[in-house]
């Protein structure tokens, strides 16, 4: 069942969340640091405000979650633009490659769509092949290349 988390959901969202951002401070440990809560408390609770987190329950259970954003381009070189930006999604280690993320993305998705976005955005690691096959297979395919370098 996908639903909109309580406030004192947290510490289970962030035991999923650890999993996740334990494989980028693998990938990337020049950038992040090992934390016990990624997801902070202030954050979680803008989220919740803003109606920018999704989770997935399962026998009660949070087995994953997804969060996002909405915003607009809207000027006189471009297109207009209503983007769904999906900042986070993550799926318990036990409970992956069962189609909890491509539910919560195909939910997140057709709210999206009943909200009069245009299209929809995320970030990848590069070296996340696994998430790239995903949003592929969901029809995603790569817009940008971002580059960059330590100073």
């Amino acid at each position: 069942m996908i639903t909109k988390p309580a406030l004192d959901d947290l510490k289970e969202i962030n035991q999923i969340a650890r999993q996740a951002h334990d494989l980028h401070v693998a990938w990337r440990p020049d950038i992040y640091v090992t934390f016990e809560t990624p997801l902070a408390t202030d954050y979680y609770r803008e989220l919740l405000h803003n109606d920018g987190i999704l989770v997935f329950k399962e026998n009660g259970r949070i087995i994953g979650y997804i969060t996002f954003s909405f915003f607009e381009r809207n000027n006189a070189v471009m297109r207009y633009k209503k983007f769904l930006h999906i900042e986070q999604i993550a799926v318990d280690e036990k409970s992956r490659n069962r189609g909890v993320g491509s539910k919560l993305m195909t939910y997140v998705i057709d709210y999206a769509k009943n909200l009069g976005c245009t299209d929809m955005m995320l970030t990848v690691n590069e070296a996340n092949i696994k998430a790239q096959k995903f949003y592929e297979k969901l029809g995603m395919s790569v817009e940008n290349v971002r580059l960059s370098m330590t100073l």
